[in-house]
């Protein structure tokens, strides 16, 4: 008893008012959810700002560290190619306001980017002379001067500034980690080669190693990589240990912040259920939101972080309804149309008592009746056939839907008879009157054709077509065949003489 009352004062509120199998079995997503939730403390504003700080450091490390990698400031002159040539985007390559840009707005920044590369590429060259000096100085057996040292020192330092210059893009930034990763990586396994084939190598005591082509091979495939990337390994080791620190500082802060504003993201869900999106997508979608204001978040504007990051989450969520709520999607400006006329049909019904017309609607929306009349057409929900009707699943929506082409199965029935009884009948005239009255009245294909085009087809005269015809129909008339197919005529009304009274019609005379 005291473990269960211990136990019961250990869980939360919100825990003690789930119901017990889904508290077990998980069944309530949304609950388990919220509940796992409200376990991280919220944040105060300085807690926030320290947060921020550390992102911010994170990001600064991993900036210096791409500055510092020479592999790097060699890829941009073919970045900034690629973006001029219009082969790649500028918001992919840098960072640009959220806003739109104008396309002398656009032109601008994208010559900015080429004079920033332009001064990459410079710095480098100068690098590349300066490094040049120094060499044939120590290949004199010599030391460089000071003064060389520090120049070779000036430039890279200037090349780093040059880098960190240009914002990059997080895709970008990506590329560029992993091109640094890939080069370390290589030259690894190109150093490990080297070191294993030597190892490997018989050597005598006192007598020089046996000659091994796989290791000359080896050094020489090392050589030709060390004046590719033109870096060297320790130097590259260094910049990917920095930059991996940088990127789990970054990761780590984001991960705090992000957490402790989820019951924001809820908050702001709330009031976008029922819109064609579950409360649980709905959500997901705000914590892209979420994540996305987390990158964006600069704390020395003075605002909290619940402030800046609430429009964001609110702009995700309903992009996502937009974008999948409906089975046909509706560009999002129709969607801000249909909001403001849904505002403005709640205020008139609330006023008016009554539903507004639609020229109501357009006065108090401030919207064409055009506008208006394309909204409410758009509005239409559409239905799936496949929908269940009722609290059961055995009947759906489709099957109370007439279809028009469709063949009703008793009239497909009385269909097959009519023409099963019809050809025995015919089979009692001659062949030649069987075609006649076949190709007449259309029972082949449907065609009716004329006395004179009959005689044409037989090489037979009109009247002699005419008698054919007569003589067949003489014989159908005869009792014992025109039973067979009096069932299938409808019986016809019977007409009124001028006294009155009703003469009945013989059903033979229909048949005949």
């Amino acid at each position: 008893k005291r473990r269960a009352a211990a136990r019961t004062q250990a869980t939360s509120p919100a825990e003690q008012q789930l119901p017990a199998h889904e508290e077990d079995q998980g069944q309530d997503l949304v609950r388990t959810y919220l509940r796992q939730m409200s376990r991280v403390p919220l944040l105060t504003r300085e807690g926030e700002v320290a947060i921020a700080k550390r992102i911010e450091r994170g990001e600064l490390r991993i900036t210096k560290a791409m500055s510092r990698s020479l592999l790097v400031s060699r890829y941009l002159p073919e970045l900034a190619r690629r973006v001029d040539e219009g082969e790649r985007t500028l918001r992919d390559v840098v960072v640009l306001p959220d806003s739109e840009l104008t396309d002398r707005q656009l032109n601008n920044r994208i010559k900015r980017l080429v004079g920033d590369t332009e001064k990459v590429t410079a710095a480098l060259k100068e690098l590349g002379k300066r490094q040049a000096r120094a060499k044939a100085v120590r290949k004199s057996r010599r030391k460089p001067s000071v003064r060389t040292l520090w120049r070779i020192m000036r430039s890279q330092i200037e090349i780093s500034h040059a880098v960190r210059a240009i914002k990059f893009t997080l895709v970008v930034r990506r590329e560029l980690i992993e091109k640094i990763e890939g080069a370390a990586k290589a030259l690894q396994q190109a150093e490990r080669r080297v070191e294993r084939l030597k190892q490997s190598t018989p050597r005598r005591k006192g007598q020089r190693a046996t000659p091994n082509p796989n290791l000359k091979e080896a050094r020489r495939d090392l050589a030709d990589l060390r004046e590719k990337i033109k870096e060297p390994a320790d130097d590259l080791n260094a910049i990917q240990k920095s930059i991996r620190r940088g990127v789990l500082e970054g990761d780590h802060a984001r991960k705090e912040l992000t957490e402790a504003n989820l019951r924001l993201v809820v908050s702001v869900a709330k009031k976008y259920v029922n819109r064609g999106l579950a409360f649980l997508d709905l959500i997901q979608e705000g914590n892209i939101g979420l994540m996305r204001a987390v990158d964006k978040f600069d704390y020395r504007r003075g605002f909290k972080f619940s402030t800046y990051a609430t429009w964001w989450i609110r702009q995700a969520i309903t992009r996502a309804i937009a974008d999948q709520a409906r089975t046909i999607r509706i560009p999002v400006h129709m969607i801000e149309t249909l909001n403001k006329l849904n505002r403005a049909m709640q205020t008139l019904t609330r006023d008016l008592g009554r539903e507004p017309t639609p020229q109501e609607l357009a006065e108090r929306a401030d919207l064409p009746m055009a506008v208006v009349r394309k909204a409410r057409k758009i509005a239409q929900t559409v239905v799936s056939l496949d929908a269940p009707i009722g609290d059961s699943d055995e009947s759906q929506f489709g099957d109370f839907i007439e279809d028009r082409a469709a063949v009703n199965p008793a009239e497909a029935t009385v269909a097959f008879d009519l023409r099963r009884q019809t050809e025995s009948v015919l089979e009692k005239l001659s062949p030649k009157e069987r075609e006649v009255i076949r190709m007449r009245f259309g029972l082949n294909d449907g065609a009716e054709p004329t006395l004179a085009e009959l005689g044409e087809k037989f090489s037979l005269t009109r009247e002699r077509i005419r008698q054919i015809e007569a003589a067949a129909l003489r014989k159908l008339r005869d009792p014992s065949l025109s039973s067979r197919l009096s069932s299938f005529v409808e019986p016809k009304q019977p007409r009124r003489s001028g006294r009155g009274d009703e003469t009945p019609v013989p059903e033979e005379q229909g048949v005949a």
